[in-house]
């Protein structure tokens, strides 16, 4: 099959499953990388907020970057951070805004991150991680609760997504664009 069929098969699929799906270009890999285009990991050892798409900017904001970061794939220094909301769930099936303040803007990364320490720094945001059948959630200073999917790793409910299909196993569909 033709590498243009194999991603039109992959959109299709994703979409079939509720993903909102979007194509990018990658330098790390050959060709062009499916990915949802709201998956947002919470991470409690991030010490930055990042958002992968413009969508997520808040008009205005984006502004040169010079802080360094770790990633899997070494130290880099994304050129822009920004302000930016991310449009999640909360228990009640009601989507509001999440504020990240002085996010990295990252169009290479495959999800955001949200930073759980800032979120509690900044926002005075507890995060409860339960066992077992446990539910593990957010809760804002409102009282508002945010329920987290646990797969290994804590997943925010994204407002356009549905929460069945936001999997580790979902993350992620490659296409090639090599002969």
């Amino acid at each position: 099959a033709s590498d243009v069929y194999k991603r039109q098969v992959c959109m299709r699929v994703g979409a079939s499953a509720g993903l909102s799906l979007e194509t990018v270009q990658s330098p790390e890999f050959v060709g062009s990388v499916v990915r949802p285009r709201a998956l947002h990991l919470a991470d409690s050892g991030a010490g930055v907020h990042a958002v992968n798409s413009m969508e997520y900017v808040v008009p205005g904001s984006l502004r040169p970057n010079t802080t360094s970061i770790a990633t899997a794939n070494g130290v880099a220094t994304p050129p822009y951070r920004c302000d930016a909301v991310l449009n999640v769930l909360d228990k009640t099936g009601t989507a509001f805004d999440l504020s990240l303040p002085d996010a990295i803007l990252m169009p290479e990364s495959q999800h955001n991150l949200v930073s759980l320490g800032l979120l509690a720094q900044d926002g005075g945001v507890e995060t409860h991680i339960k066992s077992g059948d446990g539910s593990s959630c957010l809760v804002f200073p409102d009282g508002r609760v945010v329920d987290l999917i646990n797969a290994g790793v804590l997943i925010i409910p994204d407002a356009s997504s549905p929460m069945y299909a936001m999997t580790p196993e979902a993350c992620l569909l490659y296409t090639s664009d090599a002969a």
